[in-house]
């Protein structure tokens, strides 16, 4: 079953992907594309390691979950955020960028303002301990992990928003906060059905 799953991911980042290059390659074809130090390519590098860690937590949430929804909910989850990455590797090789490069600038200067920790990103303890939780425990953390690491995805998605006037990057973007605030009201929701007690 997690073959299928990954495969399935897989071939959706592909497709994802080569929809992005064959739509910038028809529509912007001749236009400036970002450098590789700019803010976009630097969001589309971050993302992608933001979006990775969110898929393997949302893995072993399916894996290991005795909730059926909770089961559903993270495949989806992994799923969506596989879509995106495979947009961000596109835009990245269309703007002939490597994938790895410049972390996330705040400005114009380069003054580097987020961290891991501004960014959400869990420690690999919590990972490593969110695979031992019982099967009735481990989605209740999955969870309580998404959240504050969606919140981080917002900010960083909304710096970008604000610096780029590049068209693939806002549709990207502008579908990340979409997404990624729809599934912080939805898992906030779904905590409290289950008796857990979160902010607003």
């Amino acid at each position: 079953m997690g073959w299928v799953h990954s495969t399935v991911i897989g071939a959706a980042a592909f497709m994802s992907g080569a929809l992005t290059i064959f739509n910038l390659d028809h529509s912007d074809a001749g236009s400036a594309h970002p450098s590789t130090t700019s803010a976009e390519a630097a969001f589309a590098r971050d993302m992608q390691n933001h979006h990775a860690q969110a898929i393997e937590m949302a893995v072993i949430a399916r894996d290991r979950s005795s909730d059926p929804q909770i089961r559903e909910i993270a495949s989806d989850l992994a799923l969506s955020q596989q879509q995106e990455i495979g947009q961000m590797r596109a835009l990245l090789v269309v703007w002939g960028l490597p994938s790895v490069g410049p972390i996330f600038m705040d400005d114009a200067n380069g003054n580097h303002t987020m961290g891991p920790a501004a960014m959400g990103m869990v420690s690999q303890g919590e990972i490593d301990k969110l695979g031992t939780l019982s099967r009735k425990a481990v989605g209740i953390r999955f969870f309580e992990l998404m959240i504050p690491h969606h919140e981080a995805g917002v900010v960083m998605s909304e710096k970008v928003l604000a610096q780029t006037d590049d068209p693939a990057v806002r549709d990207l973007v502008t579908t990340i906060l979409r997404v990624q605030r729809d599934e912080i009201t939805l898992l906030k929701d779904l905590l409290r059905q289950r008796g857990v007690k979160v902010g607003a």
